[in-house]
């Protein structure tokens, strides 16, 4: 994993799940898809009321899918005001 300094700014992408925005690191994900039968599916975000696409994202244990209802966009933020 790559560390960044306080001062550094960090892209996020934006994504909603069920009216909520959250963000992830842009070096996390992989790449927006359908579903997938071959990857673990993360929930702890919530149900989306649609979720026709996913996050696929990069953590320790491999790759894994987010189910989203919309990508939002990118953004940056300071890495100092993130919470991991």
């Amino acid at each position: 994993m790559e560390t960044r300094s306080d001062s550094a700014q960090v892209d996020l992408v934006i994504f909603e799940i069920d009216g909520h925005l959250f963000g992830a690191d842009a070096l996390d994900v992989a790449r927006v898809t359908r579903v997938s039968i071959d990857l673990p599916l993360v929930t702890r975000l919530g149900e989306p009321a649609d979720g026709a696409r996913v996050l696929v994202v990069r953590g320790a244990a491999g790759e894994a899918q987010v189910l989203i209802d919309r990508l939002v966009g990118i953004e940056q933020a300071p890495a100092s005001q993130l919470c991991r």
